[in-house]
């Protein structure tokens, strides 16, 4: 399993996968799992219905709500 998707903006990679809701301590391993494998610095995003704020876990990733994501043109900023 890797990520959903890889974009680019500019000279700027981004590794985004999504995933309905992170409601156990497994589901979040599974989704981080594909993330650190991989060994760049590029900014890497979990995106989910259920997460109030957007926020970056011990693993450096940003975890943040689809609607922060959609609707914050800053959203891959923050």
């Amino acid at each position: 399993m890797g990520e959903d998707v890889t974009c680019t903006k500019g000279s700027i990679k981004y590794y985004i996968q999504s995933a309905y809701i992170l409601e156990t301590k497994e589901k979040i391993a599974q989704e981080i799992r594909p993330f650190i494998k991989i060994k760049d610095s590029f900014k890497k995003i979990i995106i989910t219905s259920n997460t109030p704020k957007p926020f970056y876990n011990e693993d450096g990733i940003l975890i943040m709500s689809i609607y922060d994501f959609l609707l914050n043109p800053d959203s891959l900023e923050f």
